[in-house]
Order: C-alpha cells, then sequence, then structure tokens
C-alpha cells in the first residue's frame, strides 16, 4: 500500500520504506519521519576517492553525491575512513565516518546534516553502524538510528529506532 504525503514522499507502509522525492518539504513535517521501523533509503555516488599512507597505517577520503531513490540529487556526503598496521588487518576492516549534508538552498546557513558512524569491510564494500549526530532540521530525528551500506550497490539504509 503506498501513501502519498503533502510533501511529496512516498511511503510504502506494507514494508516500512521511506523514499524521498520532497526532502526539503520532509524536513519540516518531522512526525512523518518519526514511525517506528522506517527504513530511509539513498544511494551515494563517489566523485573522489583519495588514500593517505602513514605510519600507522591509512587514510581514506570518499565524497560524492547524495541522490534519493529515484535518482534526485538532495545533498553531498564525505566519509573518512581508517585503517590501523596490524589491528585491523585481521578483519580486513576500516572504522569509517560519514557525514550527509541535506541542500537547504539558504544563503548563508550551514546544511541539515547526519553523520553515521560505524565499521567497512574491504571484502564486500559493506557497513554497518549508526547516527551519532544530526544538526540542523533532522536534530532529534535519526541520532541513534542504525545504518547500513551496501558496498555492492551503495544504497545507505538508515533504520528509525524510534
Amino acid at each position: 500500500m503506498y501513501l502519498k504525503a503533502k510533501t511529496s514522499a512516498w511511503i510504502v507502509m506494507a514494508v516500512g520504506v521511506l523514499s524521498l522525492t520532497g526532502l526539503g518539504s520532509l524536513l519540516n513535517q518531522p512526525q512523518l519521519m518519526a514511525s517506528q521501523g522506517l527504513v530511509t533509503q539513498f544511494q551515494l555516488v563517489s566523485e573522489s576517492f583519495q588514500g593517505v599512507d602513514d605510519a600507522a597505517g591509512a587514510w581514506l577520503f570518499d565524497e560524492g553525491m547524495l541522490l534519493d531513490m529515484e535518482g534526485n540529487h538532495v545533498g553531498y556526503y564525505q566519509a573518512t575512513y581508517r585503517t590501523f598496521s596490524g589491528t585491523t588487518s585481521a578483519p580486513n576492516a576500516a572504522s569509517v565516518q560519514t557525514t550527509l549534508f541535506f541542500e537547504n538552498n539558504v544563503p548563508g546557513q550551514a546544511p541539515s546534516n547526519v553523520t553515521l558512524f560505524g565499521a567497512h569491510t574491504f571484502d564486500t564494500g559493506n557497513q554497518v553502524g549508526s547516527i551519532a549526530s544530526a544538526g540542523g532540521t533532522l536534530v532529534g530525528l535519526f541520532v541513534g538510528s542504525q545504518y547500513e551500506l551496501d558496498g555492492a550497490t551503495n544504497i545507505l539504509s538508515v533504520t528509525d529506532n524510534i
């Protein structure tokens, strides 16, 4: 069953998936985001990926566009990966911090954002973790929510924990 909200966001109630097409309007109506078990999905499109080795391990930096599931550009992301020689080599993993910056079109105002912390496996590119902070119109909506990133598709799924 589909429900079309006034914001033009489609909510798929049967499977609990929220796809954002009217993100700007939706952010002004947090009650739509606060339903238990909803999964918000985005696609990450990398535009720059750089690696820097140091004595302790390596830093990896990734940034690009953030798209909703209909392919609309809704913001940008920046991700920082950290590996250490020895400790993360056995699981072939890295710690990862990713910040999602959402378009707000307000000159001089910082964009609404959420920051994710988690683990990345180099075997599949998959990630798991949770949202540690949120700013702007997203304060209180996502903090503590779990996320997964499918390394094969670069689809980020955030499951609301409320």
